[in-house]
């Protein structure tokens, strides 16, 4: 998709395209690197040269990006005596190490020696953690002065980071106009960047999808530059589909749309991608005007400015209405210009170029999901209870510690003698999702809670309890990131009121099916696939298929399911999970104006949250795929569908 993503980037007017470096994906064992097939951090950075893109590499190696663990690898909870994001001798050499190893890779693609990387960034918003974090000062300046020492002739960015002399300070926000003269204030000769303007928000499972009016996305761009920014970027310009288990969380969608300009598929989100484009023109334009002098600003009424720049052939002017609930006229060089609600209009050369709020080129476009395929399943089930190598102990043992993120499911499995009938399993502090069985049998799921969770299950003297836990993704932002970070069972098992918690735990790793790679056509002769039509929990299916296009991106409609995972041709689409999209007020309000990103702007309430799962077209062949679904509660395999996403104008 790459090529396609850097060219509708360029034709937009885009010259600058950020990208992390994702430590966790590239060393996912410790010592061992991965830059192969999507892993491609090279064939990146050489498309984006192919496409005369400049490039700002964001190393880390914390990075965020609703990435599972904020990026860092598993195997880094274990170094000895490690406190990550603190001025700690272990955690530093594993940083250091790292981070030269990127340097080393990327020299090619280095600025001096005719490649796109521009910029580079050590860190992500540790301003935000600094006081909070033993040392926090002490560190982040030795992270700096390290990044310094790499000595590959580009910038060091530090976003929101104000304190640290020779790193260019940057904001992340959804407006960054007003930081700029803060940031002049401090640092008067550094440029005031916007790396991170957010045209959207990323979504939870539960939650409606989140979007950003393009008007509102407009005039935050063009009040950034208007007051002296010279770099803004889109976060996410394109955000694409986070696969297999790499989304952070816990419970955040595998999609990673983020009411980009582009879509998630890889299509032009209108009209943000064709009002933005337009802006870009005009700031290209005149971009010779803007950065040769400092901004004139002049008031032109209640809440309205003008900001002006000029030289000795040309001239454009800034009229900002910050008033959010009225629409204004104003009167420039002999001219009237009406303004909406928070809106800017930009005047060039005597000519009105632009208005943030009214889309003066609409782009006519459809997008709808085509039915491609459907589906023929068999299934396996998959065993309970204790199959494989066991590690026992006196007490639920943390899930990471045993299954160290390679997989979602650690079941706890005990016999509990003496309880006869209706009885209440509570368990207290247990994260992220939880199946409990009796002797094989389902009784129920729930989602985890740091406080408690009850099930109402029945007992006959002698049996067998066994509670999946699973992970839903590694948190990737906050304290919690760090070495102690933990899921599982954390607190006490509570039988009819009687601690169980100290007694015999057997803990079984994983699925059988994932043992086995059941995801993969190899492993097809390994169990006994049974045709038929079969709804119950923890049940592998499978399925082959063909399509005809190969040209136009794919997806699964999973709306008949429950929660599981699934797999095309051995490569991880992710988890799915439908749970119904209920954002309260959030879905019945929207004004552009007014925005406010945690409390409304949601759509798609009452259906689920995410339906539709992305799979990429290089992933498929014409004949003979592989789809392998691992449902976990039970569904209805006659509603999945594979659809084709469509897209005209």
């Amino acid at each position: 998709m790459w090529p396609s993503i850097m060219k509708k980037t360029k034709d937009a007017g885009i010259d600058v395209v950020q990208v992390y470096v994702f430590w966790n994906r590239h060393e996912y064992v410790k010592g061992e690197y991965d830059f192969r097939d999507e892993a491609d951090l090279l064939q990146f950075l050489q498309v984006a040269k192919d496409h005369d893109l400049f490039v700002h590499l964001r190393i880390g190696p914390y990075i965020c990006g609703e990435w599972n663990f904020g990026g860092f690898p598993e195997w880094l909870r274990k170094v000895p005596g490690i406190a990550f994001r603190q001025y700690n001798e272990p955690f530093m050499k594993e940083m250091a190490k790292w981070m030269k190893y990127v340097v080393e890779i990327v020299d090619p693609y280095l600025a001096r020696n005719g490649g796109p990387i521009i910029l580079a960034q050590v860190e992500n918003e540790y301003g935000n953690f600094e006081e909070k974090l033993p040392g926090g000062k002490k560190y982040i300046e030795w992270a700096f002065n390290y990044a310094k020492s790499l000595d590959i002739g580009v910038p060091w960015v530090m976003c929101q980071q104000g304190d640290i002399a020779g790193a260019i300070n940057t904001c992340n926000q959804f407006f960054c106009n007003s930081w700029i003269a803060e940031h002049w204030g401090r640092w008067s000769n550094q440029p005031a960047f916007f790396t991170e303007d957010w045209p959207g928000w990323f979504q939870l499972y539960g939650e409606g999808k989140p979007v950003r009016p393009a008007q509102n996305v407009a005039f935050s761009i063009t009040l950034f530059f208007a007051y002296g920014g010279s770099f803004a970027n889109y976060y996410m310009w394109y955000g694409g589909t986070n696969f297999d288990r790499w989304v952070g969380g816990p419970f955040i969608t595998t999609s990673y749309d983020y009411d980009a300009p582009i879509d998630e598929y890889g299509y032009p989100n209108e009209p943000k991608y064709t009002h933005s484009k337009m802006l870009h023109g005009i700031l290209h334009d005149y971009e010779h005007v803007i950065l040769s002098s400092f901004p004139k600003v002049t008031n032109c009424g209640t809440k309205c400015e003008y900001v002006l720049y000029q030289n000795s052939t040309s001239v454009i002017t800034f009229i900002n209405n910050f008033n959010e609930d009225v629409a204004i006229t104003v009167n420039y060089n002999n001219s009237k210009y009406w303004l909406a609600q928070s809106s800017s209009t930009i005047v060039g050369n005597g000519y009105s170029l632009y208005n943030t709020a009214v889309f003066s080129k609409p782009a006519k476009t459809l997008s709808s999901y085509i039915e491609a395929s459907n589906f023929e399943f068999s299934y396996w089930k998959e065993p309970l209870g204790m199959w494989g190598d066991i590690k026992t102990s006196q007490y639920p043992l943390e899930l990471f510690d045993l299954t160290h993120d390679r997989t979602d499911y650690l079941s706890y499995i005990t016999t509990v003698k003496g309880f006869s009938g209706k009885s209440k399993l509570q368990l207290d502090d247990t994260r992220d999702y939880v199946h409990v069985f009796v002797d094989n049998k389902y009784v129920g799921s729930q989602v985890g809670s740091e406080h408690h969770i009850d099930f109402d299950i029945e007992l006959s003297q002698n049996n067998e309890l066994q509670i999946v836990v699973m992970t839903m993704g590694m948190k990737n932002y906050g304290m919690e990131i760090n070495a102690t970070y933990s899921r599982g069972i954390r607190g006490n098992v509570y039988l009819s009121n009687k601690d169980i918690t100290h007694q015999q735990w057997n803990h079984q790793v994983g699925l059988k099916g994932q043992q086995l790679r059941l995801y993969t056509k190899a492993a097809n002769p390994l169990v006994q696939w049974t045709n038929g039509d079969y709804s119950n929990s923890f049940t592998w299916w499978r399925t082959s298929f063909s399509v005809v296009d190969l040209d136009k991106p794919y997806a699964l409609d999973m709306a008949g399911m429950g929660k599981g995972f699934i797999w095309i041709n051995g490569h991880g689409i992710g988890r799915y999970f439908n749970a119904t999209a209920d954002s309260g007020d959030a879905c019945n309000k929207c004004d552009y104006a007014n925005y406010n990103p945690y409390n409304e702007c949601r759509i798609g309430c009452g259906g689920l949250s995410q339906r539709y799962y992305h799979v990429p077209s290089a992933w498929l062949n014409k004949n003979d795929n592989l789809l392998v679904i691992f449902e976990e509660l039970g569904g209805d395999l006659n509603k999945v569908k594979l659809v084709q996403k469509q897209y005209w104008q």
